[in-house]
């Protein structure tokens, strides 16, 4: 249904997603005996409708999550290939961590009228559009706090060509024997 840089979008921000749940959710709610439904028009609100598709993508970010995990363990793209190049890249985590900063900073901005609501959007558009144009999704910090690698590798099959982006939970080297899921692009999610 998604693409697989939507799927890796979708997770390298779930820390956003998170935050703006929390932070716009707004459902009253009275445990008293006197307790009755306020109705729905105090339920639909700007930022209500930020949380719920705040909520959307934290339960598509977490099956993506899930998929990526288990994707290697059955039947992969290819038959093995052996790496010839390898070059760690787990760097990038850093230098993309003024990029999740900045996105944290548009959270901040307000959204309890139209036009704030509209401003948002714009923003998270922007943002959004330059994550998965640049490939910049597979080099978000909560990749390396889940545990993946970041390398350039390269083997002898057209399948894994020369100087491609690999993500991997494992050490990679040259000569190991590795199975590929392609992504996108050039990037590639590998296993040993």
């Amino acid at each position: 249904m998604f693409t697989n840089k939507f799927k890796l979008f979708s997770i390298s921000l779930i820390a956003v997603w998170v935050v703006l749940l929390v932070k716009n959710v707004d459902i009253p709610i009275y445990f008293g005996t006197d307790a009755q439904f306020v109705g729905f028009s105090k339920l639909l609100t700007y930022g209500n409708f930020i949380a719920l598709a705040s909520a959307i993508m934290i339960v598509i970010a977490l099956l993506s999550l899930h998929q990526l995990n288990h994707r290697l363990q059955g039947s992969p793209d290819t038959l093995k290939n052996t790496l010839t190049e390898v070059s760690d890249r787990s760097v990038e985590y850093v230098n993309v961590l003024a990029t999740v900063v900045t996105l944290i900073s548009v959270i901040l901005v307000p959204t309890e009228t139209l036009r704030d609501f509209i401003v948002f959007l714009l923003l998270m558009t922007v943002i959004s559009i330059c994550f998965m144009r640049t490939n910049l999704y597979y080099s978000n910090p909560l990749f390396a706090v889940l545990g993946y690698h970041i390398y350039t590798v390269g083997s002898e099959s057209n399948k894994l060509p020369k100087g491609s982006i690999a993500i991997s939970r494992k050490r990679l080297i040259v000569g190991d024997k590795v199975v590929s899921y392609h992504i996108s692009d050039n990037v590639y999610s590998l296993d040993k």
